[in-house]
């Protein structure tokens, strides 16, 4: 989820630092990821991980909560928040039946003995925001991946109860870190904040 605007902010942001960067990057599953930084195949990774993984140190840790994207013409697009009772009966989008939050997503419809009328379970935050454009259904999502896929003719707004999610920067275990590592994890807080 954060492939897309996140990461074009925070390069951008160190690339005034740095006007020579050339930037690889390189999208994963969270454990791939953490995988791969712990065998120090990157310097650098942002993933979802709840469980530790050894050989990585956590250099960075936000908790982001949950949004709905609505078309933006849809009643519950005038609501401050939304809660899970407003969606007994919507076409609900989700990202993946993987995703991390899903569990929680689905604890919390349990919780409230409704069925999610589930239309939709997608990869990629951009395709949800599509879709819900489109006017086919509700995407719930995390915060982030609202933002940083929000399209014309839609909406965000905050899911309640929260649902949250902790995603961490990583680096491999490492004495020193790389001139570039410092300079992302220098400017990741920032652009956090833009997303949230």
């Amino acid at each position: 989820f954060l492939s897309s605007g996140f990461m074009a902010r925070l390069v951008a942001r160190v690339t005034a630092d740095l006007p020579d960067l050339t930037v690889s990057l390189h999208t994963d599953t969270s454990h791939a990821i953490a995988e791969q930084v712990s065998r120090g195949e990157h310097d650098f990774g942002l993933c979802t991980l709840a469980t530790s993984v050894q050989d990585v140190t956590v250099a960075h840790r936000v908790t982001i909560g949950t949004d709905c994207v609505v078309p933006a013409d849809h009643p519950l697009a005038t609501k401050a928040v939304i809660r899970e009772v407003d969606l007994d009966g919507e076409r609900i989008f989700v990202l993946g039946r993987s995703g991390a939050i899903r569990p929680q997503i689905n604890s919390v419809f349990e919780r409230a003995n409704i069925q999610m009328r589930i239309v939709g379970e997608v990869l990629h935050a951009s395709s949800c925001a599509s879709f819900v454009a489109e006017g086919l259904g509700i995407a719930l999502m995390n915060t982030i991946s609202a933002r940083t896929s929000l399209v014309a003719g839609t909406r965000i707004v905050p899911f309640s109860p929260a649902i949250t999610q902790d995603f961490s920067a990583i680096v491999p275990k490492r004495d020193k870190f790389a001139d570039v590592t410092e300079a992302f994890l220098s400017h990741l807080p920032g652009v956090v904040d833009d997303f949230t």
